[in-house]
């Protein structure tokens, strides 16, 4: 079984698993998915931990992204520590691909603190914020460099920000997942790099991910279900669907994801962030 970037998709068939518990609720017109792994099974590949998978409105609304950025700084507050001094942000993907610049577009919209004097922050933890690239453009394994990072910051947090792939069309750019487990880069796209976690990091990783993307073979698979046709899937060669597909509005929609993420950060984390 592989392992699914979104644990929503990888648990949805089995929500009354013994290993796992979901609660579903409502905020501000969004569902709300609150999944708790307590340990793997044959079933499930996602570590144990807190999934929330948040179900978003139109994004071309202002009032939407706004009320979504609320949903997102209330899930970040539920998985966050009572006390945040120090908080250090990655934003996760390659700037020069648009379905997986999320990362990158976020962290340029962060708020950074980390350089101002207690007396300018006020109560906003110190944060800082970095955009790693990807290991094409740099050479350097992206978890290296963040445990560097970590090493010399020692941040109490790290939030890392990913562009996350679905194996369903009607998710992509539609959900949200926050996750305490931290995150494993390019695991939805056969391209697992070194986790971020706290077991690589030695700090607790909350990760925040959007499904921009989805797999080729994941795309016919549904197509042929809802044809009722599912039994044509054992005809297709999936060794050459290796590729995956975005929708062709991404830029646009990617803006609002980001503007989204960002102000969800800021409201959980900054009191007063109108003000910066």
């Amino acid at each position: 079984m592989t392992r699914l970037d979104l644990a929503y998709e990888e648990v949805e068939q089995i929500l009354s698993n013994e290993d796992l518990h979901h609660q579903m609720k409502q905020y501000k017109g969004m569902t709300i998915h609150q999944i708790e792994i307590f340990r793997n099974n044959d079933l499930i590949q996602n570590d144990p931990g807190r999934y929330i998978t948040i179900e978003l409105n139109s994004l071309g609304d202002y009032q939407n992204r706004s009320d979504a950025a609320d949903v997102v700084a209330e899930c970040l507050k539920d998985l966050l520590p009572k006390k945040v001094s120090k908080v250090f942000i990655a934003g996760l993907g390659n700037q020069n691909v648009t379905a997986d610049s999320l990362g990158p577009d976020t962290a340029e919209k962060i708020i950074v603190t980390a350089h101002l004097p207690e007396q300018v922050r006020k109560n906003c933890p110190k944060i800082a914020v970095l955009a790693p690239g990807v290991m094409g453009q740099t050479g350097i394994e992206t978890a290296k460099i963040i445990q560097s990072v970590c090493s010399s910051q020692k941040p109490d947090i790290v939030i890392a920000i990913d562009a996350l792939a679905t194996k369903s069309i009607r998710r992509i750019n539609r959900v949200i997942q926050i996750t305490d487990t931290g995150i494993h880069p390019g695991s939805g796209v056969k391209n697992k790099r070194m986790a971020l976690n706290e077991q690589t990091l030695n700090v607790k990783v909350i990760s925040i991910g959007v499904a921009t993307v989805m797999s080729v073979e994941h795309l016919i698979e549904e197509t042929l279900n809802q044809m009722n046709q599912s039994h044509l899937m054992e005809h297709v060669n999936t060794s050459e669907l290796d590729m995956v597909v975005t929708p062709k509005e991404m830029d646009e929609v990617k803006l609002h994801l980001a503007e989204i993420l960002s102000m969800g950060i800021h409201r959980a984390l900054i009191p007063d962030y109108q003000n910066y």
